[in-house]
């Protein structure tokens, strides 16, 4: 994400990502068990 810590050449903007982190969390609220997945919500192996 192009952040400080990211830096200008990263893929992803904050507000192109936030929205996606948002409905992911929404997405997967009241499920059990821990996810690991990215921004889309897709599964990231572990």
């Amino acid at each position: 994400m192009r952040t400080e810590l990211g830096g200008p050449e990263a893929d992803l903007s904050v507000a192109a990502s936030v929205p996606g982190v948002a409905e992911t969390i929404e997405r997967h609220q009241g499920k059990r068990g821990l996810h690991f997945v990215d921004y889309e919500g897709q599964v990231v192996p572990w």
